[in-house]
C-alpha cells in the first residue's frame, strides 16, 4: 500500500481511478462501497461503473444516474468488487451516488457475499 490519498473516501463515492500497470494507464471509474473507517486504513472496496452495455450482469448491475453535471453514469458491476489501493491508482473524486443507489448496491453485494439462508 502507499501514502495515504488526499481526499478522505466514503461509502458511495464515485471515482477516477488507474487501473492500468507500471507501462500502461488505463482508466476507469469506480463506486467506493467501503465506509471511511476502513477506506482510512490504506484500501477501499469498489466496483468499477461500465458505460458499456450491462445485460450480461443482469441481477447485478446498479445503474448509476448522478444528477447535474457529474461525468459519471453507467451501470455500478458489484458481482466484480475488489480491494483498491485508491493512493496508488491516483484516485480522483468525481461525485457522490444518491443514497439509493448506495443502498441497492449493499443489498446486491450482500447478495453475492451473504450466507444461504
Amino acid at each position: 500500500m502507499s501514502k495515504r490519498p488526499q481526499h478522505q473516501f466514503d461509502r458511495g463515492d464515485i471515482v477516477s481511478l488507474d487501473m492500468g500497470s507500471a507501462s500502461t494507464q488505463v482508466a476507469c471509474k469506480a463506486l467506493v462501497l467501503s465506509p471511511a473507517a476502513y477506506n482510512a486504513l490504506g484500501l477501499a472496496l469498489a466496483v468499477p461503473i461500465t458505460e458499456h452495455d450491462s445485460s450480461r450482469y443482469a441481477g447485478f448491475a446498479v445503474a448509476i444516474v448522478l444528477p447535474g453535471r457529474t461525468p459519471a453514469s453507467g451501470a455500478a458491476l458489484v458481482n466484480l468488487v475488489r480491494p483498491v489501493d485508491l493512493a496508488a491508482r491516483g484516485a480522483k473524486l468525481l461525485g457522490k451516488a444518491p443514497q439509493t443507489t448506495i443502498d441497492e448496491a449493499l443489498q446486491r453485494l450482500q447478495a453475492v457475499v451473504g450466507k444461504d439462508q
